[in-house]
Parts: structure tokens; C-alpha cells; sequence
């Protein structure tokens, strides 16, 4: 059975120290500020539509995904390809 908990805390770590790393000084929102409060808003809706623990999983993990590839660029311009 997967663990999808400690799967979860992987990724968190990933995405803080990837931010953390990578972050330029031109990004005043994408920070781990902004994603903690998407992650927020991600576990609302998993919350409220009672996903099961896989797609809880796939639900939050993009949550803390979902700008990595901004926090590298300079501006907004490409950081879908990024990420």
C-alpha cells in the first residue's frame, strides 16, 4: 500500500527547498507564501469533494508543483515549460 502521507511530506520538502534554492529577487508573489496558501485552498476542495487518498495526492502534490518552473525565470514568460 502506498503511503501517500509520506509521499505528501516529500514533496512539500522538495517544493520549500526549490523555492528556497531558486527564487529570484524579481518574485515578490511566487514564493513559498503564495504556494502554501494554494496548497490551502487545494486541501479545502480535496476536503469538500471527499477525494479519496490517491487523488488527495494528485490534487495537492500539483498544488505545490504548480509554479516551481516560475520561480526559476525572470518573468512569467516560459515558466510552463519550466515546470
Amino acid at each position: 500500500m502506498i503511503d501517500y502521507n509520506a509521499l505528501l511530506k516529500q514533496v512539500e520538502e522538495f517544493s520549500n527547498a526549490y523555492i528556497i534554492q531558486n527564487i529570484s529577487s524579481c518574485h515578490c508573489f511566487h514564493n513559498s507564501i503564495h504556494t502554501h496558501s494554494v496548497v490551502q485552498a487545494a486541501e479545502e476542495i480535496s476536503s469538500f469533494y471527499k477525494l479519496n487518498d490517491e487523488d488527495h495526492f494528485i490534487v495537492i502534490s500539483a498544488a505545490y508543483f504548480h509554479d516551481l518552473g516560475y520561480v526559476k525565470s525572470d518573468n512569467a514568460i516560459g515558466h510552463e515549460k519550466e515546470a
